[in-house]
């Protein structure tokens, strides 16, 4: 085959490499929790979780959202999210042995469908969420993304925020 223009000085295994990844990453943007294979999370990471996300996005009057989660022994997961509730929500293991000696992803990931809106005051509702973190130090560490389009306006955008989560009932000053 020949190649014309631009395309023509790309390799082909440049290609096949654009391709697959391209490929992977279209696969990880599922949030469905009904696609989550059961599993039963390690104890560390089971109970009842609380403190604040901080939200990237800049339309947001107040950046900061309150999180409550309980992770069950059999992988379910409840709470809320600022002012929506966690509907099917679900932890997973997000990546392997190698993933974690290359620091790729984080340890473990929830996903969930969302009841209510995000932010009631200002109206922000999305449909679904995932929340990728880390067990650091007794703290949940990571982030959160919800559905929606990365360039789009504020009623469809991708709301993304930090997070870190201390088991319920100690303050953020105890070790």
């Amino acid at each position: 085959m020949k190649l014309s223009g631009s395309l023509r000085h790309v390799s082909w295994p440049t290609m096949l490499a654009t391709g697959l990844l391209s490929a992977t990453l279209v696969g990880c943007d599922s949030h469905d929790p009904r696609f989550i294979t059961p599993w039963a999370p390690p104890a560390a990471v089971q109970g009842q979780w609380t403190g604040e996300a901080r939200i990237y996005n800049d339309f947001v009057a107040n950046p900061r959202l309150e999180i409550n989660l309980h992770i069950s022994p059999d992988g379910a997961v409840t709470g809320r999210v600022g002012d929506a509730a966690l509907v099917r929500g679900r932890i997973a293991a997000n990546r392997d042995a190698l993933g974690r000696t290359l620091n790729l992803a984080t340890d473990y990931v929830i996903v969930a469908d969302l009841n209510g809106p995000l932010i009631a005051a200002e109206q922000v509702k999305r449909d679904d969420i995932s929340m990728p973190f880390d067990l650091v130090n007794g703290h949940l560490r990571g982030g959160f993304g919800t559905d929606g389009q990365w360039l789009a306006g504020r009623d469809r955008v991708v709301v993304s925020a930090s997070l870190d989560l201390q088991p319920a009932g100690k303050s953020a000053t105890q070790p």
